[in-house]
């Protein structure tokens, strides 16, 4: 809701839309950032909890955690490979407009 009214604010001009592209960009970068403690940690609690009260097997542990692991990592990715090449460009350009 946060994210929403803020994009009221912005100019209707090319510098506004690029500043709210920049926003919305750095938004996906501090979600990313914040991914282990938003949705994998509230996740992994119950479903650790879960399999333990169940008393499920070895490979069952392994295979869960190994998936919490991978999407950790998938989510860096992400981020290292087109959320920050991504706002550092957006950031280039709005230097190169605001110099001329």
């Amino acid at each position: 809701f946060r994210r929403k009214k803020i994009e009221k604010q912005f100019d209707k001009t090319m510098l506004g839309d690029l500043d709210h592209a920049i926003s919305n960009v750095d938004f996906e970068v501090k979600r990313a950032k914040t991914f282990i403690w938003w949705y994998i940690i509230p996740i992994a609690i119950p479903v650790f909890l879960n399999m333990y009260l169940k008393e499920a097997s070895l490979w069952k542990w392994a295979l869960i955690i190994g998936c919490f692991i991978l999407s950790y990592v998938v989510v860096q990715f992400g981020l290292n490979k087109a959320q920050l090449p991504r706002i550092d460009a957006l950031q280039a350009l709005r230097k190169k407009l605001m110099d001329e």
